[in-house]
Protein backbone atom coordinates (compact mmCIF):
# COMPACT_ATOMS: atom_id res chain seq x y z
CA UNK A 1 0.00 0.00 0.00
CA UNK A 2 3.09 2.26 0.04
CA UNK A 3 4.11 4.39 -2.95
CA UNK A 4 6.75 2.84 -5.24
CA UNK A 5 9.62 5.22 -5.71
CA UNK A 6 12.09 4.67 -8.55
CA UNK A 7 15.39 6.60 -8.53
CA UNK A 8 17.46 6.78 -11.71
CA UNK A 9 21.11 7.99 -11.50
CA UNK A 10 21.76 10.05 -14.60
CA UNK A 11 24.82 9.09 -16.58
CA UNK A 12 26.33 12.53 -16.58
CA UNK A 13 25.98 12.87 -12.83
CA UNK A 14 28.16 11.32 -10.07
CA UNK A 15 27.81 11.62 -6.35
CA UNK A 16 30.76 13.18 -4.62
CA UNK A 17 29.43 13.80 -1.18
CA UNK A 18 26.45 13.45 1.15
CA UNK A 19 22.94 13.98 -0.27
CA UNK A 20 21.75 17.58 -0.43
CA UNK A 21 18.05 18.42 0.03
CA UNK A 22 17.33 22.14 -0.26
CA UNK A 23 14.45 23.88 1.52
CA UNK A 24 12.68 24.40 -1.76
CA UNK A 25 12.80 20.68 -2.62
CA UNK A 26 15.80 20.58 -4.92
CA UNK A 27 17.95 17.41 -4.89
CA UNK A 28 20.97 17.92 -7.15
CA UNK A 29 22.00 15.16 -9.59
CA UNK A 30 18.98 12.94 -8.98
CA UNK A 31 15.71 12.41 -10.84
CA UNK A 32 12.98 10.78 -8.81
CA UNK A 33 9.75 9.36 -10.24
CA UNK A 34 7.05 8.96 -7.67
CA UNK A 35 4.12 6.75 -8.52
CA UNK A 36 1.01 5.90 -6.57
CA UNK A 37 -1.66 3.31 -7.19
CA UNK A 38 -3.58 5.48 -9.63
CA UNK A 39 -1.51 8.32 -10.92
CA UNK A 40 1.93 9.77 -10.56
CA UNK A 41 2.42 12.27 -7.89
CA UNK A 42 5.06 14.08 -9.86
CA UNK A 43 8.68 14.13 -10.85
CA UNK A 44 11.52 15.82 -9.00
CA UNK A 45 14.33 16.48 -11.47
CA UNK A 46 17.71 18.08 -11.25
CA UNK A 47 17.57 21.82 -10.65
CA UNK A 48 13.75 21.60 -10.44
CA UNK A 49 11.96 24.11 -8.21
CA UNK A 50 8.41 23.55 -9.35
CA UNK A 51 6.47 22.59 -6.22
CA UNK A 52 3.11 22.87 -7.86
CA UNK A 53 3.37 19.44 -9.38
CA UNK A 54 2.92 17.80 -6.03
CA UNK A 55 -0.62 17.10 -4.99
CA UNK A 56 0.27 15.42 -1.77
CA UNK A 57 1.35 17.16 1.28
CA UNK A 58 4.68 18.73 0.41
CA UNK A 59 6.28 17.88 3.71
CA UNK A 60 5.21 14.26 3.56
CA UNK A 61 6.32 13.96 -0.02
CA UNK A 62 9.65 15.66 0.52
CA UNK A 63 10.36 13.45 3.48
CA UNK A 64 9.69 10.38 1.36
CA UNK A 65 11.95 11.72 -1.35
CA UNK A 66 14.63 12.44 1.20
CA UNK A 67 14.42 8.86 2.49
CA UNK A 68 14.71 7.42 -1.00
CA UNK A 69 17.57 9.69 -1.98
CA UNK A 70 19.41 8.90 1.27
CA UNK A 71 19.04 5.16 0.72
CA UNK A 72 20.34 5.48 -2.84
CA UNK A 73 23.32 7.47 -1.75
CA UNK A 74 24.11 4.92 1.00
CA UNK A 75 24.05 2.17 -1.61
CA UNK A 76 26.45 4.20 -3.72
CA UNK A 77 28.68 4.63 -0.75
CA UNK A 78 28.59 0.89 -0.05
CA UNK A 79 29.48 0.10 -3.65
CA UNK A 80 32.40 2.52 -3.45
CA UNK A 81 33.57 0.89 -0.20
CA UNK A 82 33.42 -2.51 -1.85
CA UNK A 83 35.51 -1.20 -4.72
CA UNK A 84 37.96 0.38 -2.26
CA UNK A 85 38.26 -2.86 -0.29
CA UNK A 86 38.78 -4.77 -3.52
CA UNK A 87 41.57 -2.39 -4.51
CA UNK A 88 43.17 -2.73 -1.05
CA UNK A 89 42.91 -6.54 -1.17
CA UNK A 90 44.43 -6.51 -4.63
CA UNK A 91 47.32 -4.39 -3.31
CA UNK A 92 47.80 -6.83 -0.41
CA UNK A 93 47.82 -9.84 -2.74
CA UNK A 94 50.24 -8.13 -5.10
CA UNK A 95 52.55 -6.99 -2.28
CA UNK A 96 52.90 -10.23 -0.30
CA UNK A 97 55.96 -12.42 -0.79
CA UNK A 98 53.89 -15.60 -0.72
CA UNK A 99 52.52 -17.00 -3.95
CA UNK A 100 48.69 -16.82 -4.00
CA UNK A 101 46.30 -17.98 -6.69
CA UNK A 102 42.56 -18.66 -6.87
CA UNK A 103 40.78 -21.58 -8.47
CA UNK A 104 37.22 -22.08 -9.55
CA UNK A 105 35.28 -25.25 -8.80
CA UNK A 106 36.94 -26.99 -11.78
CA UNK A 107 40.47 -26.13 -10.66
CA UNK A 108 41.02 -23.36 -13.23
CA UNK A 109 43.04 -20.29 -12.28
CA UNK A 110 40.84 -17.23 -11.66
CA UNK A 111 43.59 -14.96 -10.36
CA UNK A 112 47.31 -15.23 -9.43
CA UNK A 113 49.52 -12.68 -7.72
CA UNK A 114 52.90 -11.37 -8.97
CA UNK A 115 54.89 -13.38 -6.37
CA UNK A 116 53.40 -16.63 -7.70
CA UNK A 117 54.03 -15.59 -11.30
CA UNK A 118 57.64 -14.73 -10.46
CA UNK A 119 58.23 -18.09 -8.74
CA UNK A 120 56.58 -20.08 -11.54
CA UNK A 121 57.95 -18.09 -14.48
CA UNK A 122 54.54 -17.58 -16.15
CA UNK A 123 52.50 -14.50 -17.02
CA UNK A 124 48.96 -13.98 -15.73
CA UNK A 125 47.58 -14.38 -19.26
CA UNK A 126 49.32 -17.77 -19.64
CA UNK A 127 47.65 -19.14 -16.51
CA UNK A 128 44.24 -17.48 -16.60
CA UNK A 129 41.53 -20.09 -17.01
CA UNK A 130 43.97 -23.01 -17.13
CA UNK A 131 44.14 -26.01 -14.75
CA UNK A 132 46.78 -25.37 -12.09
CA UNK A 133 47.19 -29.13 -11.62
CA UNK A 134 48.06 -29.70 -15.28
CA UNK A 135 50.29 -26.64 -15.69
CA UNK A 136 52.51 -26.55 -12.61
CA UNK A 137 51.31 -28.98 -9.91
CA UNK A 138 51.47 -32.40 -11.42
CA UNK A 139 54.18 -34.25 -9.59
CA UNK A 140 54.63 -36.30 -6.44
CA UNK A 141 57.80 -35.82 -4.33
CA UNK A 142 59.26 -38.88 -6.09
CA UNK A 143 58.81 -37.22 -9.51
CA UNK A 144 55.81 -39.23 -10.75
CA UNK A 145 52.66 -37.42 -11.96
CA UNK A 146 49.54 -36.98 -9.82
CA UNK A 147 46.23 -38.06 -11.30
CA UNK A 148 43.90 -35.08 -11.05
CA UNK A 149 41.66 -36.99 -8.68
CA UNK A 150 44.59 -37.40 -6.27
CA UNK A 151 45.83 -33.82 -6.46
CA UNK A 152 46.17 -32.62 -2.83
CA UNK A 153 44.96 -29.13 -3.79
CA UNK A 154 41.71 -30.62 -4.99
CA UNK A 155 41.09 -32.08 -1.56
CA UNK A 156 39.82 -28.63 -0.66
CA UNK A 157 37.02 -29.24 -3.18
CA UNK A 158 36.12 -32.84 -2.55
CA UNK A 159 36.47 -32.82 1.22
CA UNK A 160 35.52 -29.18 1.80
CA UNK A 161 38.39 -28.64 4.20
CA UNK A 162 41.70 -26.81 4.33
CA UNK A 163 44.63 -28.90 3.13
CA UNK A 164 48.24 -28.24 4.07
CA UNK A 165 51.07 -29.60 1.92
CA UNK A 166 54.51 -29.64 3.55
CA UNK A 167 56.59 -31.50 0.97
CA UNK A 168 55.33 -30.88 -2.56
CA UNK A 169 56.84 -29.83 -5.87
CA UNK A 170 55.64 -27.14 -8.30
CA UNK A 171 57.11 -26.94 -11.79
CA UNK A 172 58.32 -23.74 -13.38
CA UNK A 173 57.66 -22.92 -16.99
CA UNK A 174 61.32 -23.73 -17.78
CA UNK A 175 60.85 -27.24 -16.33
CA UNK A 176 62.75 -26.68 -13.11
CA UNK A 177 61.14 -28.14 -9.97
CA UNK A 178 60.45 -25.92 -6.95
CA UNK A 179 60.00 -27.50 -3.52
CA UNK A 180 57.04 -25.79 -1.84
CA UNK A 181 54.78 -25.86 1.15
CA UNK A 182 51.23 -24.59 0.66
CA UNK A 183 47.75 -24.19 2.13
CA UNK A 184 44.65 -24.83 0.02
CA UNK A 185 41.45 -23.32 1.49
CA UNK A 186 37.94 -23.86 0.07
CA UNK A 187 35.78 -20.83 -0.91
CA UNK A 188 32.13 -21.25 0.09
CA UNK A 189 29.17 -19.13 -1.02
CA UNK A 190 25.70 -19.73 0.42
CA UNK A 191 26.94 -23.14 1.61
CA UNK A 192 28.14 -24.10 -1.83
CA UNK A 193 31.81 -24.62 -2.80
CA UNK A 194 32.67 -22.26 -5.62
CA UNK A 195 36.49 -22.54 -5.64
CA UNK A 196 39.65 -22.46 -3.56
CA UNK A 197 42.45 -20.08 -2.73
CA UNK A 198 46.00 -21.45 -2.49
CA UNK A 199 49.01 -19.77 -0.86
CA UNK A 200 52.47 -21.28 -1.24
CA UNK A 201 56.12 -20.60 -0.39
CA UNK A 202 59.26 -21.57 -2.30
CA UNK A 203 61.26 -23.55 0.29
CA UNK A 204 64.33 -24.19 -1.85
CA UNK A 205 66.60 -22.29 0.56
CA UNK A 206 65.18 -24.18 3.51
CA UNK A 207 65.59 -27.50 1.72
CA UNK A 208 69.18 -26.64 0.88
CA UNK A 209 69.81 -25.67 4.51
CA UNK A 210 68.19 -28.92 5.66
CA UNK A 211 70.31 -30.89 3.21
CA UNK A 212 73.44 -29.08 4.36
CA UNK A 213 72.49 -29.82 7.95
CA UNK A 214 71.79 -33.44 7.04
CA UNK A 215 75.20 -33.74 5.36
CA UNK A 216 76.85 -32.03 8.32
CA UNK A 217 75.12 -34.37 10.75
CA UNK A 218 76.05 -37.35 8.60
CA UNK A 219 79.66 -36.15 8.51
CA UNK A 220 79.72 -35.62 12.27
CA UNK A 221 78.14 -39.00 12.81
CA UNK A 222 80.70 -40.62 10.51
CA UNK A 223 83.49 -38.98 12.53
CA UNK A 224 81.98 -40.25 15.76
CA UNK A 225 81.54 -43.74 14.37
CA UNK A 226 85.03 -43.70 12.84
CA UNK A 227 86.50 -43.83 16.35
CA UNK A 228 87.41 -47.35 17.39
CA UNK A 229 87.36 -46.20 21.01
CA UNK A 230 84.12 -45.86 23.01
CA UNK A 231 82.88 -42.27 22.74
CA UNK A 232 80.07 -40.63 24.72
CA UNK A 233 78.63 -37.14 25.18
CA UNK A 234 77.03 -36.28 28.53
CA UNK A 235 74.72 -33.40 29.41
CA UNK A 236 75.00 -31.14 32.47
CA UNK A 237 72.53 -33.42 34.25
CA UNK A 238 74.81 -36.44 33.87
CA UNK A 239 72.57 -38.06 31.25
CA UNK A 240 74.00 -39.58 28.09
CA UNK A 241 73.16 -37.54 24.97
CA UNK A 242 74.98 -39.58 22.32
CA UNK A 243 77.25 -42.62 21.90
CA UNK A 244 79.04 -44.41 19.09
CA UNK A 245 79.01 -48.05 18.03
CA UNK A 246 82.12 -48.81 20.10
CA UNK A 247 80.22 -47.74 23.24
CA UNK A 248 77.32 -50.00 22.27
CA UNK A 249 79.76 -52.89 21.89
CA UNK A 250 81.56 -52.35 25.20
CA UNK A 251 78.32 -52.00 27.19
CA UNK A 252 76.18 -54.51 25.29
CA UNK A 253 73.39 -51.92 24.99
CA UNK A 254 71.94 -50.11 21.99
CA UNK A 255 72.20 -46.38 21.40
CA UNK A 256 68.50 -45.98 22.13
CA UNK A 257 68.91 -47.76 25.46
CA UNK A 258 71.88 -45.63 26.50
CA UNK A 259 70.69 -42.15 25.53
CA UNK A 260 68.91 -40.45 28.40
CA UNK A 261 70.35 -42.72 31.12
CA UNK A 262 72.87 -41.86 33.84
CA UNK A 263 76.36 -42.43 32.43
CA UNK A 264 77.79 -43.63 35.76
CA UNK A 265 75.49 -46.67 35.81
CA UNK A 266 77.76 -48.51 33.38
CA UNK A 267 80.95 -48.42 35.46
CA UNK A 268 82.14 -50.73 38.21
CA UNK A 269 82.75 -47.66 40.40
CA UNK A 270 79.88 -45.20 39.79
CA UNK A 271 81.07 -42.80 42.50
CA UNK A 272 84.54 -42.57 40.93
CA UNK A 273 82.97 -42.04 37.50
CA UNK A 274 80.85 -39.16 38.84
CA UNK A 275 83.90 -37.66 40.56
CA UNK A 276 85.76 -37.64 37.23
CA UNK A 277 82.75 -36.06 35.51
CA UNK A 278 82.64 -33.30 38.14
CA UNK A 279 86.37 -32.76 37.71
CA UNK A 280 85.85 -32.15 33.99
CA UNK A 281 83.27 -29.44 34.71
CA UNK A 282 85.52 -27.97 37.39
CA UNK A 283 88.83 -28.01 35.51
CA UNK A 284 87.72 -28.19 31.88
CA UNK A 285 89.30 -31.59 31.15
CA UNK A 286 90.75 -34.80 32.59
CA UNK A 287 93.52 -36.97 31.17
CA UNK A 288 94.03 -40.73 31.54
CA UNK A 289 91.27 -41.17 34.12
CA UNK A 290 91.13 -44.88 34.91
CA UNK A 291 87.74 -46.60 35.10
CA UNK A 292 86.25 -50.00 34.29
CA UNK A 293 83.13 -50.49 32.11
CA UNK A 294 80.73 -53.33 32.92
CA UNK A 295 79.15 -55.15 29.94
CA UNK A 296 75.58 -56.36 30.10
CA UNK A 297 76.84 -59.93 30.38
CA UNK A 298 79.15 -59.04 33.30
CA UNK A 299 82.43 -58.69 31.40
CA UNK A 300 84.71 -55.91 32.66
CA UNK A 301 86.76 -53.68 30.35
CA UNK A 302 89.44 -51.48 31.96
CA UNK A 303 89.72 -48.09 30.20
CA UNK A 304 91.49 -44.76 30.41
CA UNK A 305 89.14 -41.80 29.85
CA UNK A 306 90.14 -38.48 28.32
CA UNK A 307 87.33 -35.95 28.56
CA UNK A 308 86.70 -32.23 28.10
CA UNK A 309 83.75 -29.85 28.13
CA UNK A 310 82.13 -28.59 24.94
CA UNK A 311 80.28 -25.30 24.47
CA UNK A 312 77.45 -23.73 22.49
CA UNK A 313 77.77 -20.75 20.12
CA UNK A 314 77.65 -18.39 23.11
CA UNK A 315 80.54 -20.09 24.87
CA UNK A 316 78.36 -21.69 27.52
CA UNK A 317 79.31 -25.20 28.68
CA UNK A 318 76.59 -27.60 27.58
CA UNK A 319 78.15 -30.98 28.21
CA UNK A 320 81.13 -33.32 28.37
CA UNK A 321 82.79 -35.14 25.47
CA UNK A 322 84.60 -38.28 26.65
CA UNK A 323 86.67 -40.93 24.85
CA UNK A 324 87.76 -44.18 26.48
CA UNK A 325 90.85 -46.18 25.52
CA UNK A 326 90.60 -49.93 26.14
CA UNK A 327 93.67 -50.86 28.19
CA UNK A 328 92.92 -54.56 28.56
CA UNK A 329 96.12 -55.47 26.74
CA UNK A 330 98.07 -53.00 28.89
CA UNK A 331 96.64 -54.54 32.06
CA UNK A 332 97.52 -58.01 30.82
CA UNK A 333 101.03 -56.82 30.02
CA UNK A 334 101.30 -55.27 33.50
CA UNK A 335 100.15 -58.53 35.07
CA UNK A 336 102.62 -60.47 32.95
CA UNK A 337 105.37 -58.00 33.87
CA UNK A 338 104.46 -58.30 37.54
CA UNK A 339 104.60 -62.07 37.30
CA UNK A 340 107.91 -61.82 35.46
CA UNK A 341 109.27 -59.46 38.11
CA UNK A 342 108.21 -61.86 40.81
CA UNK A 343 109.93 -64.67 38.94
CA UNK A 344 113.03 -62.51 38.42
CA UNK A 345 113.06 -61.57 42.08
CA UNK A 346 112.95 -65.25 42.94
CA UNK A 347 115.75 -65.94 40.48
CA UNK A 348 117.76 -63.01 41.81
CA UNK A 349 117.25 -64.24 45.35
CA UNK A 350 118.38 -67.68 44.27
CA UNK A 351 121.37 -66.30 42.39
CA UNK A 352 122.19 -64.02 45.31
CA UNK A 353 122.20 -66.99 47.60
CA UNK A 354 124.46 -68.81 45.13
CA UNK A 355 126.76 -65.79 44.88
CA UNK A 356 126.88 -65.46 48.64
CA UNK A 357 127.83 -69.11 48.81
CA UNK A 358 130.47 -68.53 46.13
CA UNK A 359 131.79 -65.51 48.05
CA UNK A 360 132.04 -67.63 51.16
CA UNK A 361 133.92 -70.22 49.15
CA UNK A 362 136.24 -67.50 47.82
CA UNK A 363 136.77 -66.26 51.34
CA UNK A 364 137.64 -69.81 52.34
CA UNK A 365 140.05 -70.00 49.40
CA UNK A 366 141.53 -66.65 50.38
CA UNK A 367 142.03 -67.92 53.89
CA UNK A 368 143.62 -71.09 52.56
CA UNK A 369 145.87 -69.09 50.24
CA UNK A 370 146.79 -66.76 53.06
CA UNK A 371 147.56 -69.48 55.54
CA UNK A 372 147.63 -73.01 54.20
CA UNK A 373 149.53 -72.24 50.93
CA UNK A 374 151.84 -69.53 52.18
CA UNK A 375 153.22 -71.65 55.03
CA UNK A 376 154.60 -74.54 52.91
CA UNK A 377 155.67 -72.11 50.20
CA UNK A 378 157.70 -70.11 52.66
CA UNK A 379 159.14 -73.37 54.07
CA UNK A 380 160.27 -74.53 50.63
CA UNK A 381 161.87 -71.19 49.89
CA UNK A 382 163.46 -71.03 53.33
CA UNK A 383 164.96 -74.52 53.26
CA UNK A 384 166.22 -73.97 49.70
CA UNK A 385 167.92 -70.82 50.89
CA UNK A 386 169.51 -72.67 53.84
CA UNK A 387 170.85 -75.33 51.53
CA UNK A 388 172.39 -72.72 49.22
CA UNK A 389 173.90 -70.85 52.13
CA UNK A 390 174.96 -73.49 54.64
CA UNK A 391 175.60 -76.48 52.37
CA UNK A 392 176.96 -74.89 49.24
CA UNK A 393 180.26 -76.64 49.68
CA UNK A 394 178.51 -79.99 49.63
CA UNK A 395 176.61 -79.19 46.46
CA UNK A 396 177.90 -79.34 42.95
CA UNK A 397 176.98 -76.75 40.34
CA UNK A 398 173.90 -78.64 39.15
CA UNK A 399 172.58 -78.89 42.71
CA UNK A 400 173.10 -75.19 43.22
CA UNK A 401 171.30 -74.46 39.93
CA UNK A 402 168.33 -76.61 40.87
CA UNK A 403 167.99 -74.93 44.27
CA UNK A 404 168.11 -71.54 42.53
CA UNK A 405 165.27 -72.67 40.18
CA UNK A 406 163.29 -73.80 43.23
CA UNK A 407 163.68 -70.41 44.89
CA UNK A 408 162.83 -68.55 41.62
CA UNK A 409 159.61 -70.52 41.26
CA UNK A 410 158.64 -70.10 44.88
CA UNK A 411 159.02 -66.32 44.46
CA UNK A 412 156.92 -66.48 41.30
CA UNK A 413 154.34 -68.55 43.16
CA UNK A 414 154.35 -65.99 45.94
CA UNK A 415 153.67 -63.19 43.48
CA UNK A 416 150.88 -65.24 41.93
CA UNK A 417 149.30 -65.94 45.31
CA UNK A 418 149.58 -62.26 46.17
CA UNK A 419 147.87 -61.25 42.88
CA UNK A 420 145.11 -63.81 43.48
CA UNK A 421 144.49 -62.43 46.95
CA UNK A 422 144.43 -58.91 45.57
CA UNK A 423 141.93 -59.94 42.88
CA UNK A 424 139.68 -61.70 45.39
CA UNK A 425 139.76 -58.81 47.84
CA UNK A 426 138.64 -56.35 45.11
CA UNK A 427 135.14 -57.77 45.21
CA UNK A 428 134.79 -57.30 48.96
CA UNK A 429 136.81 -54.25 49.80
CA UNK A 430 134.74 -51.08 50.24
CA UNK A 431 135.82 -48.15 48.07
CA UNK A 432 136.48 -44.66 49.35
CA UNK A 433 135.56 -42.40 46.41
CA UNK A 434 137.15 -38.94 46.34
CA UNK A 435 138.35 -36.40 43.79
CA UNK A 436 141.74 -37.55 42.52
CA UNK A 437 144.67 -35.57 41.12
CA UNK A 438 145.46 -38.01 38.30
CA UNK A 439 148.88 -36.53 37.48
CA UNK A 440 149.97 -37.02 41.10
CA UNK A 441 148.74 -40.64 41.01
CA UNK A 442 150.74 -41.35 37.82
CA UNK A 443 153.95 -39.92 39.29
CA UNK A 444 153.48 -42.00 42.47
CA UNK A 445 153.01 -45.16 40.38
CA UNK A 446 156.19 -44.44 38.41
CA UNK A 447 158.14 -44.17 41.67
CA UNK A 448 156.98 -47.69 42.56
CA UNK A 449 158.31 -48.89 39.19
CA UNK A 450 161.61 -47.06 39.25
CA UNK A 451 163.59 -50.31 39.38
CA UNK A 452 162.15 -51.32 35.97
CA UNK A 453 163.66 -48.25 34.29
CA UNK A 454 167.17 -48.54 35.64
CA UNK A 455 169.79 -49.21 33.00
CA UNK A 456 167.27 -48.60 30.19
CA UNK A 457 166.71 -45.78 27.70
CA UNK A 458 163.06 -44.86 28.56
CA UNK A 459 161.22 -41.64 27.65
CA UNK A 460 158.11 -40.98 29.76
CA UNK A 461 155.59 -38.32 28.57
CA UNK A 462 152.80 -37.27 30.93
CA UNK A 463 150.19 -35.08 29.23
CA UNK A 464 147.79 -32.83 31.24
CA UNK A 465 145.38 -35.13 33.06
CA UNK A 466 141.98 -33.83 34.32
CA UNK A 467 140.86 -34.77 37.83
CA UNK A 468 138.51 -37.71 38.26
CA UNK A 469 136.41 -39.47 40.89
CA UNK A 470 137.48 -42.80 42.36
CA UNK A 471 139.21 -44.76 45.09
CA UNK A 472 142.71 -43.30 45.28
CA UNK A 473 144.53 -46.54 46.18
CA UNK A 474 142.73 -48.63 43.57
CA UNK A 475 143.30 -46.15 40.72
CA UNK A 476 146.99 -46.03 41.69
CA UNK A 477 147.03 -49.83 41.36
CA UNK A 478 145.53 -49.50 37.84
CA UNK A 479 148.32 -47.15 36.74
CA UNK A 480 150.96 -49.39 38.40
CA UNK A 481 149.67 -52.41 36.46
CA UNK A 482 149.34 -50.57 33.11
CA UNK A 483 152.71 -48.81 33.38
CA UNK A 484 154.53 -51.98 34.49
CA UNK A 485 152.89 -53.75 31.54
CA UNK A 486 154.21 -51.01 29.20
CA UNK A 487 157.72 -51.11 30.69
CA UNK A 488 157.80 -54.92 30.46
CA UNK A 489 156.76 -55.15 26.81
CA UNK A 490 159.11 -52.37 25.66
CA UNK A 491 162.19 -54.20 26.93
CA UNK A 492 163.22 -55.37 23.43
CA UNK A 493 162.91 -51.78 22.14
CA UNK A 494 166.06 -49.69 21.93
CA UNK A 495 164.27 -46.47 22.92
CA UNK A 496 161.12 -47.12 24.98
CA UNK A 497 158.48 -44.37 24.67
CA UNK A 498 155.58 -44.43 27.11
CA UNK A 499 152.86 -41.76 27.00
CA UNK A 500 150.10 -41.09 29.52
CA UNK A 501 147.25 -38.77 28.44
CA UNK A 502 143.51 -38.13 28.57
CA UNK A 503 140.49 -36.85 26.66
CA UNK A 504 137.83 -34.89 28.54
CA UNK A 505 134.12 -35.69 28.21
CA UNK A 506 130.80 -34.30 29.49
CA UNK A 507 130.35 -36.83 32.28
CA UNK A 508 133.45 -39.04 32.07
CA UNK A 509 137.10 -38.65 31.14
CA UNK A 510 139.03 -41.19 29.09
CA UNK A 511 142.63 -41.88 30.14
CA UNK A 512 145.24 -43.88 28.23
CA UNK A 513 148.70 -45.46 28.54
CA UNK A 514 150.49 -45.86 25.18
CA UNK A 515 153.80 -47.65 24.44
CA UNK A 516 155.93 -48.57 21.43
CA UNK A 517 156.57 -52.15 22.55
CA UNK A 518 155.90 -55.53 20.97
CA UNK A 519 152.13 -54.94 20.80
CA UNK A 520 149.61 -57.75 20.23
CA UNK A 521 147.28 -59.25 17.65
CA UNK A 522 143.81 -57.64 17.90
CA UNK A 523 142.21 -61.01 17.20
CA UNK A 524 143.11 -61.96 20.78
CA UNK A 525 142.19 -58.64 22.42
CA UNK A 526 139.28 -60.20 24.33
CA UNK A 527 141.70 -62.51 26.18
CA UNK A 528 143.84 -59.71 27.61
CA UNK A 529 141.72 -59.10 30.71
CA UNK A 530 140.99 -62.69 31.68
CA UNK A 531 142.47 -64.32 34.78
CA UNK A 532 145.78 -66.11 34.03
CA UNK A 533 145.48 -65.12 30.33
CA UNK A 534 148.80 -64.44 28.56
CA UNK A 535 149.59 -63.69 24.91
CA UNK A 536 153.34 -64.24 25.46
CA UNK A 537 155.21 -67.07 27.13
CA UNK A 538 156.81 -66.85 30.57
CA UNK A 539 160.18 -67.38 28.93
CA UNK A 540 159.70 -64.18 26.89
CA UNK A 541 158.16 -61.92 29.53
CA UNK A 542 157.75 -62.80 33.17
CA UNK A 543 154.48 -62.24 34.98
CA UNK A 544 151.47 -63.96 36.47
CA UNK A 545 148.81 -62.97 33.90
CA UNK A 546 146.78 -61.26 36.61
CA UNK A 547 147.78 -57.58 36.24
CA UNK A 548 145.34 -56.61 33.47
CA UNK A 549 142.53 -58.69 35.06
CA UNK A 550 143.01 -56.76 38.33
CA UNK A 551 143.00 -53.40 36.48
CA UNK A 552 139.85 -54.39 34.56
CA UNK A 553 138.04 -55.35 37.76
CA UNK A 554 139.00 -52.06 39.47
CA UNK A 555 137.73 -49.92 36.55
CA UNK A 556 134.52 -51.97 36.31
CA UNK A 557 133.83 -51.37 40.01
CA UNK A 558 134.12 -47.62 39.30
CA UNK A 559 131.45 -47.89 36.60
CA UNK A 560 134.01 -47.37 33.83
CA UNK A 561 135.33 -49.36 30.88
CA UNK A 562 138.82 -50.68 30.04
CA UNK A 563 139.86 -51.70 26.53
CA UNK A 564 143.01 -52.07 24.42
CA UNK A 565 144.20 -51.35 20.89
CA UNK A 566 147.42 -52.57 19.32
CA UNK A 567 149.35 -54.14 16.48
CA UNK A 568 152.17 -56.69 16.50
CA UNK A 569 155.55 -54.93 16.90
CA UNK A 570 153.85 -51.50 16.75
CA UNK A 571 152.97 -51.00 20.39
CA UNK A 572 149.72 -50.98 22.36
CA UNK A 573 147.38 -48.46 23.95
CA UNK A 574 145.18 -49.17 26.97
CA UNK A 575 142.17 -46.88 27.53
CA UNK A 576 139.90 -46.59 30.58
CA UNK A 577 137.11 -44.23 31.67
CA UNK A 578 136.32 -42.68 35.05
CA UNK A 579 133.62 -40.25 36.25
CA UNK A 580 134.80 -36.64 36.05
CA UNK A 581 135.61 -34.72 39.23
CA UNK A 582 132.83 -32.89 41.10
CA UNK A 583 135.26 -30.52 42.79
CA UNK A 584 134.38 -27.62 40.48
CA UNK A 585 130.65 -28.10 40.99
CA UNK A 586 131.10 -28.29 44.77
CA UNK A 587 132.92 -24.97 44.74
Amino acid sequence: NQPVIVADLRRETRFSGPPLLHDHGVVSGLSVIVRGRERPYGVLGAHTTRRRLFTEDDGHFLQAVANVVGAAIERGRADEEVRRLARRNRLILNSTGAGIYGLDAEGRCTFINPAALNMLGYTAAELAGRSAHEVFHHSRPDGSAYPAVECPVHQAYWQGRTYRGADEVYWRKDGRPIPVEYVSTPIMEDGKLVGAVVSFQDITARKEAEEALRRSNAYNRSLIEASLDPLVTIGPDGKITDVNAATEAVTGRSRQELIGTDFSDYFTEPARARAGYEQVFREGAVRDYELAIRHRDGRITPVLYNASVYRDEHGEVIGVYAVARDITSVKRAEEALHALNMELEQRVAKRTAQLEAAVRELEDISYSVSHDLWIPLRAVDGFAGILLTDYQDALDEEGKRLLTVIRTNTKRMARLLNDILTFLRLGRTAMTVTDIDMEEIVRAALQDLESMTQGRDVRLEIKPLPRAQGDRALIRQVFVNLLSNALKFTQPTAMAVIEVGAKEGERTHTYYVRDNGVGFDMRYADKLFGVFQRLHGVEEFEGTGMGLAIAHRIITRHGGRLWAEGSVNEGATFHFTLPKSTERRQK
